[in-house]
């Protein structure tokens, strides 16, 4: 889904907030690094919001705003991505789980269509299990 200004510049708030879902996140940072308008409004933001957390912090550490904008930009795009990289896994597994069970009752309800040495195996591995 391709997002405008006026809905990403409302999505700002939350973005920084970490309040948006995945679909959204993505959504979102796809349009601010493509519009530079919106990227000028999420640094304007930025800085009104976090630059007095920023200036109070005793530490001696630099204040480069921008800096700390673009690792919040790249700390988003890496938790987008473990997201992702989870639900393909989920996915494959899920997938894997069905096709093992839809086998397994293949196996146990319609012996008559195993091969006569996948028909040996499976009564092999019954005669294991302690009934």
């Amino acid at each position: 889904m391709r997002l405008d200004c006026r809905n990403a510049q409302k999505m700002i708030a939350p973005f920084l907030d970490d309040e948006l879902d995945d679909h959204d996140c993505a959504s979102f940072l796809n349009h601010v690094r493509s519009c530079p308008r919106c990227m000028e409004e999420l640094e304007t933001f930025f800085m009104i919001t976090y630059a007095l957390e920023y200036l109070d912090d005793e530490s001696n550490r630099s204040f480069d705003i921008k800096e700390l904008l673009r690792e919040r930009l790249y700390r988003s795009d890496r938790k987008l991505s473990r997201h992702q990289l989870f639900s393909f896994f989920l996915w494959m597994l899920i997938i894997a789980l069905g096709v093992a069970i839809v086998l397994l009752i293949l196996m146990v309800f319609f012996p008559q269509f195993l091969p006569e040495t996948a028909a040996t195996l499976r009564d092999q591995f019954f005669s294991l299990l302690p009934l």
